[in-house]
């Protein structure tokens, strides 16, 4: 309920609705008719919502050229605290989606690098690197957004397998 209510208000004052300017003048002239109205709009319907939301109280307050009025007040402290915890929820799923987007990329790098440290055990290394090659190409597949992990893990995989195999030529040479 209280969150309707919010959404309600932020509407109206969005909207530029004000109740008070609805109310019926009488003046001698056009004119006068005119410049009263001016005076009673919102900041809601003189301002781009860009602008709301990115410009501080004071700011806006120079730039209407007037104090704002209470409800103006209340209805920009709920929008901006609407805007932070926007914020705050996006900046929370980037950062828990960015280890879970390069995963592939990192176990590619990891396997790879393990790989290449047990090259000399001959199965170790070859396993190891065509696990870091594997896991490296699904990362570029994956078109994940740091591309240098799935490379690295294509590399040093690569590089594992290589060495694995000139490694066991070596052993398999060193009884003949």
């Amino acid at each position: 309920m209280k969150t309707i209510f919010k959404t309600t208000v932020i509407l109206f004052m969005m909207l530029g609705i004000n109740f008070n300017s609805y109310a019926v003048i009488s003046g001698p002239s056009p004119e006068t008719e005119t410049t009263i109205k001016k005076k009673k709009e919102s900041i809601f319907t003189q301002l781009e919502v860009n602008e709301i939301l990115t410009m501080s109280r004071t700011d806006i307050e120079a730039k209407v050229g007037r104090k704002l009025k209470l409800r103006e007040r209340m209805g920009l402290k709920i929008v901006h605290n609407a805007v932070k915890k926007m914020n705050k929820k996006i900046n929370k799923k980037r950062k828990e989606s960015s280890a879970k987007e390069n995963l592939f990329g990192i176990i590619g790098t990891a396997a790879g690098g393990l790989g290449l440290s047990t090259f000399f055990t001959g199965y170790g290394g070859f396993t190891l690197g065509v696990a870091g090659i594997v896991f490296g190409i699904i990362s570029l597949k994956r078109e994940e957004p740091k591309k240098i992990f799935g490379i690295l893990g294509i590399v040093l995989g690569g590089l594992a397998v290589l060495l694995s195999i000139i490694w066991l030529l070596i052993f398999i040479a060193s009884f003949f």
